[in-house]
């Protein structure tokens, strides 16, 4: 979704940095590309380690997820072309519906479908 729906990357990025600090450890962009494509689940269960708290793999998703919705709701995440065409049902290019499809977690994908502007 990120990069497909709208422009968030930077966003978990954030997230996973913000994670990290709060448990004393600092974060590169190296670290950000590394967990870059993962699952949710994946990127958890590392970020975790990398803090050297692999039994925090929840409270990582949870604060993650957090964070990305609250900048999604303060509109850090702008709609991309094509975005709108979701919203309304209608059939964005192949490659956009690929990744539409294929973006995890769902809830992500209903949050933002629903505060798409309707065309």
């Amino acid at each position: 979704m990120d990069g497909v729906i709208v422009y968030s990357e930077h966003l978990w990025g954030e997230s996973w940095s913000s994670f990290a600090a709060q448990h004393g450890r600092a974060w590169t962009d190296d670290d950000s590309r590394a967990l870059q494509g993962m699952s949710t689940g994946e990127w958890a269960a590392a970020l975790a380690a990398r803090v050297d708290r692999p039994e925090l793999v929840e409270e990582a998703r949870r604060h993650c997820v957090g964070h990305y919705v609250a900048a999604l709701e303060r509109g850090e995440g702008p709609a991309l072309d094509g975005a709108r065409g979701s919203r309304r049902g209608g059939r964005p290019p192949v490659s956009r519906r690929a990744g539409v499809l294929g973006a995890p977690p769902r809830h992500r994908l209903r949050f933002l479908l629903a505060r798409l502007p309707a065309a």
